[in-house]
């Protein structure tokens, strides 16, 4: 397996007009307040129509520079019909997000020629996050559809770039920025030029996400492996109900981990945003059964 920087080597003679990583000169004045983003918040997403995810999932250890951070996955799940997203953005456990740093998302679907960006989220961390989650509206994300292609970098021989972009990417960068390349975690497959394909949100999808979910929640803190034990077995025999075809089963069995996500919510466990994240996504399991 190649590193990302030795990939990369052929683009230290580059010449770049019109980039925006210029060197900051100081970390921007943010407070711990921004782990409110990272915490499972209100979600931006209901159980609606069907959406739609993009996917990719980045290698451990393949930072460029000394970074503290070491992404291993994100998901862009949105809405086709609204165009409402939300950004789950996760760490290897060796290497959760801590200390001042940029995510810049950069997602060019080459099969639409459609370029979309949520940049210049920045925060400062002082205790360690396993999970970051962003939010929004795009109404390009409406024209998405099943089977596109999407890169989330140009750095590669030949890559295609959006109309007026020289060079794109995504990535995770420390701050203050140091210039191009620098202490950075780019969020790629190991090999760059594979694109992320957009798919159809499945059941089977939606709650193998929501197992994320409660780990996530038990890395922060918030249930103790005790606690989240219950959570993690039905949602386990829920999909061993999908795959065996017993849908409505399944559909009981969510139900019942809704259940057992309001009582945490009611003893004061979870957050009411945190609860209804977690039960909107059940139901969003449930009505694609």
């Amino acid at each position: 397996m190649l590193h990302k920087a030795t990939r990369l080597a052929w683009l230290s003679t580059l010449v770049l007009f019109g980039c925006s990583d210029a060197p900051e000169p100081t970390v921007p004045p943010m407070m711990d307040a921004a782990v409110a983003r990272s915490a499972v918040s209100a979600s931006a997403l209901g159980p609606g129509a069907p959406k739609l995810i993009v996917s990719v999932t980045d290698a451990m250890g393949d930072a460029i520079g000394s970074v503290p951070f070491d992404v291993s996955r994100m998901d862009l799940i949105f809405d086709r019909t609204t165009g409402a997203y939300e950004i789950t953005i996760r760490t290897h456990p060796s290497g959760p997000f801590i200390g001042a740093f940029r995510i810049n998302l950069n997602l060019f679907n080459i099969d639409a020629l459609s370029y979309f960006k949520d940049t210049g989220n920045d925060f400062n961390l002082s205790s360690p996050v396993p999970t970051l989650v962003l939010s929004g509206p795009s109404s390009l994300l409406t024209l998405w559809q099943p089977g596109e292609h999407v890169n989330t970098n140009s750095l590669f021989p030949g890559a295609p770039n959006p109309p007026g972009s020289s060079v794109f990417r995504s990535g995770v960068g420390e701050l203050p920025l140091c210039g191009f390349l620098c202490r950075e975690d780019l969020i790629a497959f190991v090999n760059l030029a594979q694109p992320a394909i957009v798919e159809v949100l499945e059941s089977s999808d939606q709650v193998g996400l929501l197992q994320e979910e409660v780990n996530d929640l038990i890395a922060q803190g918030v249930l103790s492996p005790a606690q989240a034990e219950g959570l993690l077995a039905k949602l386990a025999a829920i999909l061993d109900k999908i795959e065996k075809g017993q849908l409505k089963a399944a559909s009981n069995q969510l139900g019942a981990f809704s259940n057992q996500v309001s009582a945490f919510a009611n003893a004061g466990l979870l957050t009411e945003a945190q609860a209804k994240h977690l039960m909107d996504a059940a139901a969003y399991a449930a009505a694609q059964l």
